[in-house]
Parts: C-alpha cells; sequence; structure tokens
C-alpha cells in the first residue's frame, strides 16, 4: 500500500541518517569534478548516500519501476538524490534518454549494473553503453561496514549498524568499459573493501 511505502521508507531513511551520523567513514579515491556514471554492486545499495556526498554534481540513481523500486525511490529522497525509473526489464529506452539528459544537465548517475534482479555481481550493460554515449566517466565504486546485517535477498543486501565502521573506495574511469571490464572492477574495489576493514589493515584506513 503507497501509505504503508511511504511509511516504511520514512522509517529507512531516518534509520540511514543515524548511521551515517554514527559511523567512521573512510573514503579511498576521488571522484572527477564533472558529471559521470557510478556503479556500484546492488548488494552495497546503502552507500548511495554516501557516494553523493562526494560529488561536486548532483546524483540521480537509476531505480526499477517495480514496487521494490519505488520503495528504494522513496527512501532516497531522504538524502536528496534523485530517481530515474526504468531498467533491462521495463522502460530501459526512456530510461535511457533520461539518464542522458540529466548528465547533460550537469547531474551525475548511479546505476547498480546487476540490478535489479541479477545474477548477483555480474554487469549488464546499461552502464557500460550509457558512460559511451554520453562521453562521461564510469566509475566503479565499492563499499563495506564491518558490522552489518545481510538480508536473505537474491543480492545478500546489506544494512549498516550504527556506531560501525564504513569504508567506502571510488575507483578510476574505465578507459574501455565493458560489462567484463566494469564486474572485474567492482569485484576488484570489493575485495579491498573487506581487506581495508580486517583488523590487520586498520592503520591502513587514512589513504586519500
Amino acid at each position: 500500500h503507497p501509505t504503508l511505502l511511504h511509511l516504511l521508507a520514512t522509517l529507512l531513511g531516518y534509520y540511514g541518517k543515524l548511521v551515517f551520523a554514527t559511523c567512521r567513514l573512510t573514503v579511498h579515491g576521488q571522484p572527477p569534478k564533472q558529471p559521470a556514471v557510478y556503479a556500484i554492486w546492488h548488494q552495497q545499495l546503502f552507500a548511495m548516500p554516501l557516494i553523493a556526498r562526494q560529488l561536486a554534481t548532483p546524483l540521480s540513481a537509476l531505480m526499477s519501476a517495480s514496487r521494490d523500486g519505488r520503495f528504494t525511490t522513496a527512501t532516497a529522497t531522504h538524502f536528496a538524490i534523485g530517481s530515474i525509473a526504468g531498467s533491462s526489464h521495463r522502460g530501459g529506452s526512456q530510461a535511457l534518454r533520461d539518464m542522458l539528459r540529466a548528465l547533460q544537465s550537469n547531474r551525475s548517475i548511479a546505476i547498480t549494473p546487476d540490478g535489479p534482479r541479477g545474477p548477483a555481481n555480474q554487469a549488464k550493460p546499461g552502464a557500460p553503453e550509457l558512460a559511451k554515449l554520453a562521453n562521461a566517466p564510469l566509475i566503479p565504486v565499492a563499499a563495506w561496514c564491518r558490522h552489518s546485517i545481510t538480508i536473505g535477498s537474491w543480492d545478500s543486501l546489506q544494512l549498516p549498524l550504527p556506531f560501525s565502521n564504513i569504508t567506502l573506495h571510488i575507483g578510476t574511469a574505465l578507459p574501455h568499459p565493458t560489462t567484463q571490464s566494469l564486474t572485474a572492477a567492482l569485484n576488484t574495489l570489493t575485495a579491498q573493501a573487506k581487506a581495508s576493514l580486517k583488523p590487520s589493515a586498520s592503520g591502513l584506513q587514512n589513504h586519500p
């Protein structure tokens, strides 16, 4: 029901603000100053607001037109993240046009390239194609939380817990983006994010 959806999205929005206010965030890498396409696995969807905070441009995210997508869209509004409805299964061509217009209007785009239904950690062509059409950088991003709840969904979605440590790894632009290179880059960054939170790496968490 729309009212219940709005209520749950509001509660999750406040919970996210609590988490981000109490967690220690370490950021590795810097985003470009111009509009770009940012790709992150669906499992790490919680990091969208953290990505938005690092950017010099506003951020809009590609959201599924499904019920789950509408819930995510409603939650994203609490963090000043715009939304573009569409996916590889529904509304893809219109979403592509909307994302191109957003990039031309000095907005960056966030995409979960394995969403909305998976398979997990396998990129689809949408993000590389968008970056090529817009002549925009495609930036892989990964995030990990030391203490979190794993939701039993297809993507093993992470829900960070308050007073934890979060690491955000912003990669460099892929020179010739393909589904293969994006998949490899995101998996490599995710492994680095996990490794940086291990106790033996605790002294290495403040790299620029």
